[in-house]
Protein backbone atom coordinates (compact mmCIF):
# COMPACT_ATOMS: atom_id res chain seq x y z
CA UNK A 1 0.00 0.00 0.00
CA UNK A 2 1.16 3.68 -0.74
CA UNK A 3 0.77 4.62 3.09
CA UNK A 4 3.43 1.99 4.11
CA UNK A 5 5.61 2.67 1.72
CA UNK A 6 5.63 6.40 2.52
CA UNK A 7 6.22 5.86 6.38
CA UNK A 8 8.94 4.80 5.42
CA UNK A 9 9.93 8.15 4.77
CA UNK A 10 11.30 10.40 7.70
CA UNK A 11 9.06 12.87 7.67
CA UNK A 12 11.34 15.33 6.27
CA UNK A 13 12.13 13.42 3.72
CA UNK A 14 7.93 12.89 2.77
CA UNK A 15 7.99 16.99 2.96
CA UNK A 16 10.58 17.73 0.70
CA UNK A 17 9.67 15.02 -1.70
CA UNK A 18 6.25 15.97 -1.79
CA UNK A 19 6.53 20.08 -1.44
CA UNK A 20 9.55 20.67 -3.76
CA UNK A 21 7.60 20.06 -6.78
CA UNK A 22 4.66 22.80 -7.28
CA UNK A 23 3.19 20.77 -9.82
CA UNK A 24 2.84 17.70 -7.32
CA UNK A 25 2.38 19.75 -3.98
CA UNK A 26 -0.58 18.28 -2.65
CA UNK A 27 -0.72 14.33 -3.42
CA UNK A 28 0.82 13.84 -0.42
CA UNK A 29 -2.93 14.70 0.91
CA UNK A 30 -4.52 12.84 -1.42
CA UNK A 31 -2.82 9.05 -0.69
CA UNK A 32 -4.56 7.74 2.20
CA UNK A 33 -7.47 8.90 0.27
CA UNK A 34 -6.90 6.55 -3.39
CA UNK A 35 -4.79 3.80 -1.79
CA UNK A 36 -7.56 1.64 -2.93
CA UNK A 37 -7.44 3.43 -6.66
CA UNK A 38 -5.80 2.81 -10.08
CA UNK A 39 -2.40 3.25 -9.48
CA UNK A 40 0.37 5.47 -11.32
CA UNK A 41 2.20 3.73 -14.00
CA UNK A 42 5.05 4.51 -16.70
CA UNK A 43 2.74 3.87 -18.81
CA UNK A 44 0.04 6.44 -18.03
CA UNK A 45 2.84 9.18 -17.34
CA UNK A 46 4.12 8.59 -20.65
CA UNK A 47 1.09 8.39 -22.87
CA UNK A 48 -0.09 11.61 -20.82
CA UNK A 49 3.31 13.03 -21.65
CA UNK A 50 2.97 12.23 -25.47
CA UNK A 51 -0.49 13.93 -25.27
CA UNK A 52 0.94 17.27 -24.26
CA UNK A 53 3.62 16.80 -26.49
CA UNK A 54 1.07 16.31 -29.61
CA UNK A 55 -0.68 19.36 -28.49
CA UNK A 56 2.76 21.04 -28.94
CA UNK A 57 2.76 19.89 -32.75
CA UNK A 58 -0.90 21.11 -32.93
CA UNK A 59 0.22 24.19 -32.17
CA UNK A 60 3.37 23.82 -34.84
CA UNK A 61 0.68 23.23 -37.63
CA UNK A 62 -1.62 25.71 -36.55
CA UNK A 63 1.00 28.32 -36.98
CA UNK A 64 2.15 27.18 -40.00
CA UNK A 65 -1.50 27.32 -41.39
CA UNK A 66 -1.88 30.60 -40.06
CA UNK A 67 1.34 31.25 -42.20
CA UNK A 68 0.67 30.47 -45.45
CA UNK A 69 -2.39 32.42 -45.43
CA UNK A 70 -2.90 35.67 -47.78
CA UNK A 71 -3.69 37.88 -45.25
CA UNK A 72 -2.23 41.82 -44.93
CA UNK A 73 1.37 41.62 -44.65
CA UNK A 74 3.31 43.74 -41.76
CA UNK A 75 7.02 44.23 -42.77
CA UNK A 76 9.11 45.12 -39.21
CA UNK A 77 12.14 44.99 -41.21
CA UNK A 78 14.58 43.77 -43.88
CA UNK A 79 13.34 40.37 -44.31
CA UNK A 80 11.35 40.17 -41.39
CA UNK A 81 7.29 39.60 -41.82
CA UNK A 82 4.41 38.66 -41.16
CA UNK A 83 0.66 38.35 -41.63
CA UNK A 84 -0.99 40.22 -39.06
CA UNK A 85 -3.33 37.40 -37.47
CA UNK A 86 0.37 35.43 -37.28
CA UNK A 87 1.64 38.29 -35.38
CA UNK A 88 -1.91 38.71 -32.84
CA UNK A 89 -1.58 34.98 -33.05
CA UNK A 90 1.91 35.24 -31.47
CA UNK A 91 1.23 37.97 -28.79
CA UNK A 92 -1.69 35.93 -27.25
CA UNK A 93 0.63 32.40 -26.55
CA UNK A 94 3.17 34.45 -25.64
CA UNK A 95 0.58 35.95 -22.79
CA UNK A 96 -1.17 32.86 -22.93
CA UNK A 97 2.24 31.03 -21.82
CA UNK A 98 2.92 33.13 -18.82
CA UNK A 99 -0.90 33.09 -17.29
CA UNK A 100 -1.24 29.46 -17.98
CA UNK A 101 2.30 28.27 -16.32
CA UNK A 102 0.64 29.90 -13.20
CA UNK A 103 -2.32 28.48 -13.52
CA UNK A 104 -1.17 25.01 -13.52
CA UNK A 105 0.73 25.53 -10.52
CA UNK A 106 -2.29 26.25 -8.16
CA UNK A 107 -5.37 24.93 -10.42
CA UNK A 108 -3.70 21.38 -10.64
CA UNK A 109 -7.02 19.81 -11.66
CA UNK A 110 -7.14 22.02 -14.78
CA UNK A 111 -3.85 20.59 -16.37
CA UNK A 112 -5.38 18.42 -18.53
CA UNK A 113 -7.19 21.23 -20.22
CA UNK A 114 -4.71 23.93 -19.58
CA UNK A 115 -1.78 22.50 -19.75
CA UNK A 116 -3.05 21.18 -23.27
CA UNK A 117 -3.30 24.59 -24.31
CA UNK A 118 0.39 25.76 -23.02
CA UNK A 119 1.19 23.44 -25.02
CA UNK A 120 -0.59 24.45 -27.88
CA UNK A 121 0.67 27.91 -27.23
CA UNK A 122 4.33 27.01 -26.78
CA UNK A 123 4.28 25.37 -30.36
CA UNK A 124 2.74 28.19 -31.97
CA UNK A 125 4.66 30.78 -30.29
CA UNK A 126 8.30 29.18 -31.29
CA UNK A 127 6.58 28.46 -34.86
CA UNK A 128 5.82 31.80 -35.61
CA UNK A 129 9.33 33.10 -34.50
CA UNK A 130 10.82 30.46 -36.53
CA UNK A 131 8.59 31.82 -39.74
CA UNK A 132 9.17 35.33 -38.53
CA UNK A 133 13.21 35.58 -38.25
CA UNK A 134 15.68 34.10 -40.35
CA UNK A 135 18.32 31.66 -39.02
CA UNK A 136 15.64 30.99 -35.98
CA UNK A 137 14.76 27.49 -38.15
CA UNK A 138 18.03 26.27 -37.82
CA UNK A 139 18.75 27.91 -33.89
CA UNK A 140 15.22 25.88 -32.74
CA UNK A 141 15.81 22.47 -34.51
CA UNK A 142 19.47 22.40 -32.64
CA UNK A 143 17.78 23.69 -29.29
CA UNK A 144 15.61 20.56 -29.91
CA UNK A 145 18.27 17.97 -30.41
CA UNK A 146 20.45 19.49 -27.15
CA UNK A 147 17.24 19.09 -25.08
CA UNK A 148 16.15 15.48 -26.47
CA UNK A 149 20.45 14.81 -25.92
CA UNK A 150 20.03 16.11 -22.16
CA UNK A 151 16.82 14.04 -21.17
CA UNK A 152 18.46 11.03 -22.49
CA UNK A 153 21.89 11.62 -20.21
CA UNK A 154 19.39 12.30 -17.53
CA UNK A 155 16.89 9.40 -17.76
CA UNK A 156 20.39 6.99 -18.54
CA UNK A 157 22.59 8.65 -15.41
CA UNK A 158 19.42 8.31 -13.52
CA UNK A 159 17.96 4.85 -14.55
CA UNK A 160 22.14 3.41 -13.62
CA UNK A 161 21.94 5.47 -10.40
CA UNK A 162 24.45 7.94 -11.47
CA UNK A 163 22.24 10.61 -9.97
CA UNK A 164 21.00 10.40 -6.28
CA UNK A 165 18.36 12.58 -5.73
CA UNK A 166 17.90 13.38 -1.84
CA UNK A 167 16.12 15.75 0.08
CA UNK A 168 19.19 18.36 -0.05
CA UNK A 169 19.01 18.18 -3.52
CA UNK A 170 15.70 18.98 -3.87
CA UNK A 171 15.68 21.74 -1.38
CA UNK A 172 18.66 23.06 -3.09
CA UNK A 173 17.12 22.98 -6.51
CA UNK A 174 14.00 24.66 -5.02
CA UNK A 175 16.17 27.36 -3.79
CA UNK A 176 18.03 27.79 -7.30
CA UNK A 177 14.79 28.28 -9.16
CA UNK A 178 13.71 30.73 -6.54
CA UNK A 179 16.40 32.78 -6.55
CA UNK A 180 16.33 32.78 -10.37
CA UNK A 181 12.49 33.58 -10.73
CA UNK A 182 13.57 36.22 -8.18
CA UNK A 183 16.13 37.89 -10.06
CA UNK A 184 14.07 38.07 -12.97
CA UNK A 185 11.45 39.61 -11.27
CA UNK A 186 13.65 42.57 -10.09
CA UNK A 187 15.30 42.92 -13.70
CA UNK A 188 11.83 43.01 -15.09
CA UNK A 189 10.71 45.93 -12.62
CA UNK A 190 14.19 47.77 -13.14
CA UNK A 191 12.72 48.68 -16.64
CA UNK A 192 10.32 50.40 -14.79
CA UNK A 193 12.24 52.59 -12.64
CA UNK A 194 14.10 55.24 -13.92
CA UNK A 195 17.47 54.89 -11.72
CA UNK A 196 17.47 51.05 -12.18
CA UNK A 197 16.30 50.83 -15.98
CA UNK A 198 20.00 51.54 -17.53
CA UNK A 199 20.73 48.96 -15.60
CA UNK A 200 18.05 46.29 -16.21
CA UNK A 201 19.22 47.05 -20.38
CA UNK A 202 22.81 46.26 -19.56
CA UNK A 203 22.04 43.04 -17.84
CA UNK A 204 19.70 41.85 -20.10
CA UNK A 205 21.18 42.74 -23.29
CA UNK A 206 25.15 42.32 -22.77
CA UNK A 207 26.36 39.64 -24.75
CA UNK A 208 28.37 37.89 -21.99
CA UNK A 209 25.92 37.92 -19.17
CA UNK A 210 23.30 36.59 -21.62
CA UNK A 211 25.62 33.97 -22.41
CA UNK A 212 26.19 33.03 -18.60
CA UNK A 213 23.09 33.47 -17.63
CA UNK A 214 21.40 31.22 -20.16
CA UNK A 215 24.42 28.30 -19.07
CA UNK A 216 23.08 29.07 -14.91
CA UNK A 217 19.51 28.35 -16.58
CA UNK A 218 20.32 25.76 -18.50
CA UNK A 219 21.91 24.12 -15.65
CA UNK A 220 19.02 24.71 -12.90
CA UNK A 221 16.52 23.44 -15.60
CA UNK A 222 17.93 20.43 -15.79
CA UNK A 223 18.69 20.04 -12.34
CA UNK A 224 14.60 20.68 -12.32
CA UNK A 225 14.51 17.88 -14.97
CA UNK A 226 16.41 15.31 -13.07
CA UNK A 227 13.78 16.24 -9.85
CA UNK A 228 10.73 15.47 -12.31
CA UNK A 229 12.13 12.04 -13.21
CA UNK A 230 12.79 10.98 -9.32
CA UNK A 231 9.36 12.09 -8.68
CA UNK A 232 7.74 9.76 -11.28
CA UNK A 233 9.93 6.94 -10.22
CA UNK A 234 8.57 7.50 -6.54
CA UNK A 235 5.04 7.93 -7.91
CA UNK A 236 4.99 4.47 -9.51
CA UNK A 237 7.28 2.76 -7.30
CA UNK A 238 5.31 4.00 -4.52
CA UNK A 239 1.80 3.14 -6.35
CA UNK A 240 0.25 6.72 -5.65
CA UNK A 241 -2.75 7.22 -7.19
CA UNK A 242 -3.48 7.02 -11.23
CA UNK A 243 -4.65 10.74 -11.53
CA UNK A 244 -1.16 12.25 -10.68
CA UNK A 245 -0.15 11.08 -13.55
CA UNK A 246 -1.12 14.23 -15.66
CA UNK A 247 0.93 16.45 -13.05
CA UNK A 248 3.64 14.13 -13.37
CA UNK A 249 3.76 14.44 -17.12
CA UNK A 250 3.34 18.41 -17.33
CA UNK A 251 5.99 19.03 -14.83
CA UNK A 252 8.34 17.18 -17.10
CA UNK A 253 7.25 18.05 -19.97
CA UNK A 254 7.19 21.75 -18.51
CA UNK A 255 10.91 20.95 -17.48
CA UNK A 256 11.97 19.69 -21.37
CA UNK A 257 10.09 23.24 -22.35
CA UNK A 258 12.32 25.37 -20.18
CA UNK A 259 15.57 23.66 -21.03
CA UNK A 260 15.07 24.09 -24.85
CA UNK A 261 14.06 27.73 -24.20
CA UNK A 262 17.41 28.34 -22.72
CA UNK A 263 19.16 26.33 -24.74
CA UNK A 264 17.74 28.28 -27.49
CA UNK A 265 18.84 31.70 -26.15
CA UNK A 266 22.14 30.21 -25.51
CA UNK A 267 22.35 29.05 -29.44
CA UNK A 268 21.37 32.98 -30.52
CA UNK A 269 23.38 34.61 -28.23
CA UNK A 270 26.41 33.15 -29.16
CA UNK A 271 25.13 33.60 -32.57
CA UNK A 272 24.65 36.98 -32.40
CA UNK A 273 28.45 37.26 -31.38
Amino acid sequence: MANTRLNSMTQQEEKNFFGSNPVLHNIKKSVGKDSGTEVASYKGITLKSLIFLAMILVGVVLASIIHSLNYQTIYLGEDIFATVPELIGSLVSAVLLLILSIVCIFLKKTIPFFGSLYCISFGYLYTSMANLFNGYREAILLAIVVTLSIFAAVVFAYMNGKIRVTSKFRQGVTVAIAALVISSVVIAIGFLIPGLKEISIFVATNPLLCIVFSIIGIIIATLSLVKDVDTIHQLVENKISAKFEWKAAFSLIFSLVWIFVEVLRLILAFKDN
